[in-house]
Formats: C-alpha cells, structure tokens, sequence
C-alpha cells in the first residue's frame, strides 16, 4: 500500500500537473475544478474499503506554502487562474506573437490593457478568460524607469513601491504643475531625478518613494516588470503566490514553528511528513480519535496508564522512554571546515584598488568607498547616501560612486572590490536579468567601465573588505557625507592589512 508522503509525491507530479496544459488556455468550470480537489483529497488521506476517508485537517490548510505550515498542494481553480494570468502578461506586454497581433487588432485597438475599459460585446471566451486575470496582473506589473521615458505620471503604474504602483491624488499637491510624461520629471544629463520639480508636484512622502528608483541611462520602449520575480520576468509561480498573497501575508519573525528547517532537514520523507503531523496533532491517536466521536477507551495502548495523546505516544509513555534510551544516534557535528588566512593585498605596482561598501536602512544606503595604491597607503576615503529599495541595490550604488570617484580622479588602473558576490556577478555578467531593481544601476556601472576598460570587478570575503565596511558604519551613525579627511576616522576602520594612512590626494 502506497505511503502518504508517496501518494504526496503523485499529488504534486500527476494530479496537479496533468490538467495544467488544459487549463493554460481556457478556465475550467468551478465545479470541475472541485471536484478534482475532492478527488485528490481523498486520494491524499486515502480510504478503507467503503470508500470512506479519515480527514484530520481542513483541506484548506493543507494547501499552504509549506513555509506557512501546509505541503505546497495548490487548488485548481488558483493553478487556473495563474496559468491564464500568462496569456494575459503577454497581451499587456504586446509580446511578438501572432495570436496576440490578432487579439490586439480584434479587442484593444490602441487601448491600455492594465488601465484602460476592455468590455466588448460578442468577445469570446478566450478573450473573457485571459481580461478575468487583469486585476491580478495589476497587481504586480509596473514599467521599468528609462532616460527620456514616455511613461504616463497620472495614468500608468511606474512607482514599484506604491500599491498599484499609480500615483494617488492624495499625494499631489494642490499647486501641482501640468506634467504628464516621466521624462519631464529626469535631468537627462545625469540619468536623475529633478529633486525640486518633484518637491513642486508630490508631498514628501511620495518624493522620498520615487527618489529610490533608480533611472536606467539606457533609452528603449516601454518594458514592463513583474515585481513578484527577482528577475522582473513574468512566472505562473509567482502569479499564483501573489494570488494568494491575501492568505499567506508575508513571513515575520515570531515563535512560530520554524517550518522550513523542517523541510530542509536531510530526512526521509516519510520522517518529514510524521514530525509535519505531529507538529500538526493530526496523528489517529486516541485523544485525537475521542475529539470527532466518542470513543469508550482512550488509554495508552502500551502502558495503559494515561490518556493517549500525541505527547504521550512519542515522548511520556515508559514504554517508548525505554525505546529512545535503547537508540543509538549518531551526529556528525564536526563539519566546520578551514579557511585559509586571506588578508587584504595590495594591487600590481601601478594600480589602484577601491573597496565599497553600504549599509542599509529604511530605504537609504550609505556607501562607504576606500582608496589604496600600490604601496597599501589609504589616499581617499569618501562616503554617500541615497535612497534605494533594496539591500543589493545599497551595494550597487556604493559600487557606483566608486566608479564616480575613481573617474573624478582619473584612475585609469584601478581593481574594484566588494564583498558582495550578486552584485559583482551582476556587474561581470552578460545578462541584466538577474533582479530587476539593480539593473538601472548596473547599467551605469557598464556604461561608466566602457570608458575605462582597465577597470576590474572582484568578489573579497567580508574580511578583506574590513576598512570600507566599517567606514559605511561609521558614516551611518555620524552621518558624515562626502570626502572624508584621514584623521577624522577612528583607527579600527582601517583593520584589514594594517597599512598606513597616508599620501592624501
């Protein structure tokens, strides 16, 4: 007889996987997709003889990410709607297909599919089935932020922070100028925003949201992000997450059961799915049995003593006392493995290497950026702080200003480090596709390395990037901007090699 984690295995890899091809091009009816559940329901807890099943937790919660608790099982009636929320990505992308120039032609005749009305009298079902995922696309689908952008302020999602990524009228000032177009509000020189044309239409609150989005210095068409996707590339996966974002609000840290040490654990998994029960109380002991109908003894079976619940079957009864005194476990605690000593090193006579850094915190990086010779003396040392929405973009930026600084300087031969390795593997790759809110930055890294191409871009262990880490901290809590002069430092910024401080441009 098949186990439940095996019959969890072809829930997972048949009954939710073969109506999926189906269910990409056209909704199936809500009482069929029921059913299937029921079916595979029954299936999962299984049954006697009669055909009668033993159903110890509410499907619902069964159908929970495993990290909230559940096994990742999906409802169909969700994998639906997330497989035709494909179909609608690219109609609101005006992908390069033929059946999309004939929906285009048909149904949208110059209209905005995220914003615009899409009734039409007499539409067929597919076009029915793929407009019924707009509000979920809406949800997730913003345009990325270009030099000379023709993206609509009022009318069309561009602020990825904001829900429905649309200015509200509530944040428009009274006075507010008649802009329409994104580009009005950029200096195009800089690839930045224009701080006092912001101040003059937004409240501070939206000025501060927009500032941390960083403008791409390449120029090109309209191109919409997914924000539920690193990658800002669209996926049915995290369409369905974010369909069922209102159940599963995202992750906090409380005392919660840590379930994804549990998943994670190299166990068995049929040993994961019995701690996934007991953790739950969903072992047919007999406590648990007295619960849904009365029983007329619910004594341990073995000692027959107390009552016999989950803690006492697996931990209080003698009897399996003496059972866990009688195993033997063996641990392998000794994994640690040794590092070389690595220290700071000096660069090839001639160069320069500049270590960066930042920190992170509601929304604003400090950039710490430390400068050395080829001898290891410090000749520059500089601090900056922006607004960003994420930690890596914190660590591209710090990159950034290095970038800036070194060319201020005319550092025609300079190594770059970072201890960051996304953001160095961004930098060194040829895809900018890896997350969506570094590219911009990326972007005017590449742009600034075209003029530079002795410039290199490593990866250095936290360690040997001690003297710009400590300096990013050290201007976070003075909050120190700008050229720093050497004597102002305390002396532990500079740990990393132990060079001296000298020979200031």
């Amino acid at each position: 007889m098949l186990s439940q984690a095996g019959r969890s295995i072809l829930v997972q890899s048949v009954a939710l996987a073969c109506p999926t091809y189906t269910m990409a091009v056209t909704r199936f009816p809500k009482s069929i997709n029921l059913k299937l559940d029921s079916l595979i329901r029954k299936f999962w807890w299984g049954s006697n003889s009669n055909g009668n099943s033993l159903m110890l937790k509410c499907w619902d919660s069964i159908c929970k990410p495993k990290a909230f608790g559940g096994l990742g099982f999906r409802k169909l009636d969700d994998i639906n709607t997330a497989m035709l929320s494909k179909l609608a990505w690219s109609i609101a992308c005006n992908s390069d297909s033929l059946w999309v120039d004939i929906l285009n032609a048909k149904y949208m005749r110059g209209k905005r599919f995220l914003t615009d009305n899409l009734e039409c009298n007499n539409s067929s079902w597919l076009w029915k089935d793929i407009t019924s995922c707009r509000d979920l696309i809406c949800k997730g689908a913003f345009f990325k932020v270009d030099i000379n952008s023709t993206i609509s302020i009022w009318n069309e999602p561009w602020i990825p922070s904001l829900p429905g990524f649309i200015p509200d009228k509530s944040f428009i000032l009274p006075n507010a100028c008649n802009l329409n177009l994104l580009r009005d509000l950029m200096d195009s020189g800089s690839s930045s925003w224009k701080l006092e044309t912001l101040k003059n239409i937004f409240q501070p609150d939206l000025v501060n949201e927009i500032l941390k989005i960083q403008i791409s210095p390449v120029n090109r068409l309209k191109t919409l992000l997914w924000s539920p996707s690193k990658s800002g590339k669209f996926s049915t996966r995290s369409a369905y997450l974010l369909s069922q974002s209102a159940r599963f609000p995202p992750l906090i840290n409380n005392d919660d059961f840590n379930w994804k040490n549990l998943w994670s654990c190299k166990l068995h998994n049929r040993l994961k799915l019995l701690l996934w029960r007991i953790v739950n109380n969903i072992i047919p002991c007999r406590a648990k049995l007295n619960c849904l109908f009365t029983i007329n003894d619910t004594s341990c079976l073995f000692c027959n003593a107390s009552m016999e619940s989950v803690d006492h079957l697996f931990l209080l009864c003698p009897y399996i006392q003496q059972i866990w005194s009688l195993s033997y476990w063996h641990f392998n605690i000794n994994t640690a493995r040794s590092t070389p000593n690595q220290a700071w090193k000096k660069p090839p006579n001639g160069w320069y290497k500049i270590n960066s850094d930042s920190t992170f915190d509601k929304g604003l990086a400090t950039a710490g950026i430390v400068i050395r010779n080829w001898n290891g003396s410090v000749t520059h040392a500089q601090t900056q702080e922006k607004p960003c929405l994420e930690p890596l973009v914190a660590e591209c930026i710090a990159i950034h200003e290095a970038c800036l600084t070194a060319e201020r300087l005319n550092i025609s031969k300079a190594i770059f480090e970072t201890d960051c390795l996304n953001a160095i593997t961004a930098i060194n790759g040829a895809s900018l596709n890896s997350f969506w809110p570094v590219d911009p930055v990326v972007e005017k890294i590449k742009k600034a390395w075209t003029n530079w191409p002795m410039w290199t871009f490593s990866f250095t262990p936290r360690k040997n990037n001690c003297a710009a880490h400590e300096l990013a901290k050290w201007a976070k809590t003075s909050s120190f901007v700008g050229i720093v002069p050497l004597d102002l430092i305390p002396i532990n910024v500079f740990c990393d090699g132990g060079y001296p401080i000298v020979d200031i441009f």
